[in-house]
């Protein structure tokens, strides 16, 4: 099966064509083969336009990765792994998610960015404002799926202390 690039969907192939992150599944890229076609637009019709537009955020192009459940998911990129620490930089979309998980090791968040995020925790959901270069530590075992609640994008660095 493809989707309408003529990738396939299925694979290492989908994941090398269209730089999409590993964790994605077959459902997700399935999800991804149903977004449109871009319009075709007459090239004629350009001729006349100016060639110098301002790029939409990474969070408006068609790249965006979906879940299993058509959400958006944040973006996480790796600054540092070593024996001492990991070092990620967290984008999140607007309403866009990590998922559920449990951190194995204590960690301290650095907003880049100030603003609201939600959190799903076992005992319920809450809302909590986050301000630029205001870091905040917490233990290992914190079990929550963390939603930007903005209508921008949010980010932040998490540095894990193994």
């Amino acid at each position: 099966m493809k989707n309408y690039h003529g990738h396939p969907v299925d694979g290492r192939l989908l994941r090398s064509a269209c730089n999409v992150p590993l964790e994605m599944t077959i459902l997700d890229s399935m999800l991804l083969s149903f977004v449109p076609p871009p319009e075709q637009k007459d090239p004629a019709s350009q001729l006349n336009r100016s060639s110098t537009r301002a790029e939409l955020p990474w969070y408006e192009t068609k790249n965006r990765v979906l879940s299993r459940f058509g959400t958006v998911k944040a973006q996480s990129i790796l600054q540092v792994e070593n024996d001492r620490v990991i070092v990620t930089e967290w984008r999140f979309a607007p309403g866009a998610d990590t998922g559920h998980h449990v951190h194995k090791y204590d960690y301290v968040v650095v907003p880049l960015t100030s603003g609201t995020l939600k959190l799903e925790e076992p005992n319920g959901t809450r809302s909590v404002r986050l301000e630029a270069g205001a870091s905040y530590a917490r233990s290992a075992g914190v079990s929550h799926n963390v939603i930007n609640d903005n209508p921008y994008e949010f980010r932040f660095v998490e540095i894990e202390l193994i």
